[in-house]
């Protein structure tokens, strides 16, 4: 496969999912992601399970990998291709260019914390649930569905390695160019093991599974991205030069126009990816996610803790934070990192900026998420602003107080939030057992909610009139139980991995 082969496929494929984000909206686009994933899950535990009986278990997997060394076809002295322990390491060097274990744990962190909690994709699924407490269930499931990837993709790669060492870990340039077109084939460690180690009918399904994995991230970000465009960026431009509200059926063609717009940019950023790639996709994701998250990752926090941040402070903090990540990219694109065999064969010279040589991404995220906090901060004091904070938008007002207006079954209930809580608890009977939980709270303080349960509705209206969903579910302490048990299985799987 030569590079020139890929634009064919990706119009195709981008032009097939634009026609369902288009055509079917968010719902469509949701219960498109439900269906792939039960397939993408089952093909990867069959994947899982015919890779690992072709190296006799898992259990020989750490040997076999160390010994997969791929020895170079123009010069047996070159050790680019050489295995050692660290490669299975979580926890590498605190100086490794890519994944330094400081850095895995603060700036992957950082990095995380916005796609989990402030990117729009995920924030748009959880505002679609039709409880607070399915949106929960969801969030701890998909942990669940986070973890699997170790076993169903990580380790089958690692297998496709051992198998097939001279093609997925080629290092000669002439051969990974025959193989893949690119200076490195480990991103196409997977699919070529589904093309070797399974029957004919099965491969056409599972490559439906990986396409089916591409397209649900596309899907999920053209939709999200044209909502943006479209209900936050677009209605402010309308009433600037026009001075109204924009119609209904001129916020659905800008939203058809925004897909078809980012589908374009998508494509035209296709020769960027493959001059910048070093190899492997997954360090490139997290190089360009280490130079534009943490701004927003950090207004997201202190959105929640600090109420003092205000519009001011927010919107030039980003823009400083936009503006330093996007020079860090810029620098790094003119002058990237030379691979081992360029400076093994060719004696390149790494050429890079002594601020970039030595500054790995995952420290750069770290440093970028303080400065923006440390701008916002300042900025925000400088600059007092008239804006009062809504009860319960923040951490430390995270409880409601007496001037919040409670509706029961529609009567208005003036009494403070808390005390109507208790007068109702009081009033209702139930087993002393299940009073003793519902009293003891203590996930739900963590959480910032009260006794709400009790008052026995799906909803209540604060003095905004915008109704918030409440809490009111056989399920909910079963959720909460599931959701502090994947934080141990998680603590587990790091102490287990290093």
């Amino acid at each position: 496969m030569n590079i020139q082969s890929i634009w064919g496929p990706v119009i195709l494929l981008l032009g097939i999912t634009a026609i369902f984000t288009i055509g079917g909206g968010l719902s469509a686009v949701i219960y498109t992601d439900t269906l792939q994933t039960v397939i993408m899950l089952f093909g990867g535990i069959l994947v899982a399970v015919i890779s690992s009986f072709k190296i006799d278990g898992l259990q020989n997997l750490y040997s076999k990998f160390l010994e997969s060394d791929v020895k170079s076809l123009s010069n047996p002295n070159i050790t680019c291709g050489i295995m050692e322990e660290e490669n299975l390491s979580v926890m590498k060097s605190i100086t490794d260019e890519d994944f330094p274990w400081l850095g895995v744990l603060t700036g992957m962190t950082i990095n995380s914390l916005w796609y989990w909690c402030s990117d729009q994709v995920i924030v748009q699924r959880c505002l679609s649930a039709k409880s607070f407490t399915e949106a929960k269930a969801a969030t701890v499931l998909c942990s669940f569905l986070k973890i699997s990837s170790i076993f169903i993709m990580l380790y089958p790669g690692m297998i496709s390695r051992i198998l097939f060492p001279d093609i997925v870990g080629c290092i000669d340039l002439e051969s990974c160019m025959k193989v893949c077109g690119m200076t490195r084939c480990n991103d196409i460690a997977y699919p070529y093991l589904v093309l070797k180690i399974l029957p004919n009918g099965v491969i056409g399904l599972l490559l439906a599974v990986m396409l089916s994995a591409l397209m649900s991230s596309l899907t999920s970000t053209f939709n999200s991205a044209s909502s943006i465009i479209t209900l936050d960026i677009y209605p402010k431009i309308h009433a600037f030069f026009k001075n109204e509200a924009p119609s209904e059926n001129s916020l659905m063609i800008v939203s058809r126009v925004a897909v078809l717009s980012l589908i374009a940019i998508s494509v035209a950023w296709i020769p960027v990816v493959q001059e910048n790639q070093t190899g492997s996709l997954f360090v490139y994701v997290q190089m360009i996610s280490s130079y534009l998250q943490p701004p927003i990752a950090a207004i997201y926090v202190l959105g929640v803790f600090f109420k003092r941040a205000n519009e001011f402070g927010v919107f030039w903090s980003l823009i400083v934070g936009l503006i330093i990540g996007l020079s860090r990219m810029t620098i790094d694109v003119f002058w990237p990192r030379p691979s081992c065999m360029d400076m093994q064969v060719s004696g390149t010279i790494d050429l890079r900026p002594e601020i970039t040589k030595h500054f790995p991404f995952l420290y750069f995220s770290v440093f970028l998420f303080l400065t923006t906090i440390t701008i916002c901060l300042v900025l925000s004091g400088m600059k007092k602003s008239s804006f009062k904070h809504g009860k319960g938008t923040t951490w430390t007002t995270r409880h409601y107080g007496d001037d919040h207006k409670i509706y029961i079954n529609g009567v208005h209930h003036p009494e403070n939030f808390q005390i109507l809580c208790k007068k109702q608890e009081q009033l209702s009977e139930k087993p002393s057992l299940r009073k003793f939980w519902k009293n003891s709270r203590v996930l739900s303080f963590l959480c910032g909610f009260e006794n709400e349960e009790s008052i026995g509705s799906e909803s209540y209206e604060h003095e905004s009139g915008r109704d918030i969903l409440i809490e009111n579910s056989k399920w909910k302490h079963l959720v909460d139980i599931m959701a502090v048990f994947m934080a141990f299985v998680s603590v587990g799987l790091w102490v287990w991995m290093i």
